[in-house]
């Protein structure tokens, strides 16, 4: 009996974030982030094939987030974040929140949230502020075009400002899925049982990790993990094992399969559930 479920969590949407500007959010803004310091220093991202601009719009609309992640092979690490809030009882929209606090927002005031390991300051003040000059959300907070400024002093005197432009499409793309076809046929050669899967993910390709582990009536093995390409088209993956609990025999089983990965769309974790019954063939 084949068992498919699956967990979508940290649900976090693709920007498109440009430098310091006061024009109207254009289709051709480069895809960028900058943010200025006290200082006269700047830091300014750009998107490319490690680096990935989330948005999300938390519904109903009391907050915005937007993350710039680094993201490799070796690394999955947030760079930069900035967080809008509302004051609460309020939906946040077009127009200026002054007296910002950097933890939560309260009752008539608005919060505003900075990450950036060893450049931002405390903001531990109610001295910050931000105007949300243009915004557009489509359902499941996928912000479709955003403007925004901020800025605020810091404790040590000095302060820290920026801006972001948003265009995304209209329409959000669709959440990533993924596939794990476990092959009805297992080898057994002596006490070491392999399990093929077929692993595929849609609509664009990522990276997997696994964890599984198979079970017989009198016997079950540990689990086992493994990093493997995920692309749009099946590949098929060997998945060895060998028992914990007593001993692999030939004949039925069930093979148990865990997927984590992220959605490089939506900026989602997300994890996977497959289980099937296989037939375990000496060899």
């Amino acid at each position: 009996m084949k068992r498919v479920t699956a967990i979508a969590t940290l649900c976090t949407l693709a920007l498109v974030v440009s430098p310091f500007t006061t024009r109207a959010v254009a289709e051709d803004d480069p895809t960028s982030l900058s943010m200025q310091y006290g200082d006269g220093t700047h830091d300014s991202y750009s998107r490319t094939g490690d680096q990935y601009f989330f948005a999300r719009g938390l519904e109903p609309l009391t907050g915005l987030v937007v993350n710039v992640w680094n993201i490799t092979e070796a690394d999955r690490s947030l760079v930069r974040r900035v967080a809008f809030h509302p004051p609460v009882g309020e939906t946040l929209g077009v127009g200026a929140y002054e007296g910002a606090n950097n933890t939560f927002p309260r009752e008539g005031q608005a919060s505003l949230s900075v990450y950036a390991p060893s450049r931002a300051c405390g903001l531990s003040n109610t001295d910050a502020s931000f105007e949300i000059l243009d915004l557009a959300v489509a359902a499941e907070g996928w912000v479709q075009r955003l403007h925004a400024t901020f800025s605020a002093p810091c404790p040590d005197g000095t302060s820290l400002s920026g801006e972001v432009l948003v265009q995304n499409a209209t329409v959000p793309p669709p959440h990533l899925s993924v596939s794990v076809d476990i092959d009805p046929r297992g080898s057994l050669v002596g006490q070491e049982a392999t399990v093929y899967a077929r692993v595929s993910c849609s609509p664009v390709p990522t990276t997997i990790f696994l964890n599984y582990g198979m079970s017989q009536r009198r016997s079950s093995g540990q689990n086992f993990q493994l990093t493997t390409d995920c692309p749009t088209e099946p590949l098929t993956v060997a998945l060895p094992q060998s028992a914990q609990i007593g001993r692999f025999r030939g004949g039925p089983a069930v093979a148990d399969v865990g997927v984590a990965t992220f959605d490089p769309l939506w900026g989602e974790n997300l994890e996977f559930f497959f289980s099937d019954e296989v037939k375990l063939v000496p060899e």
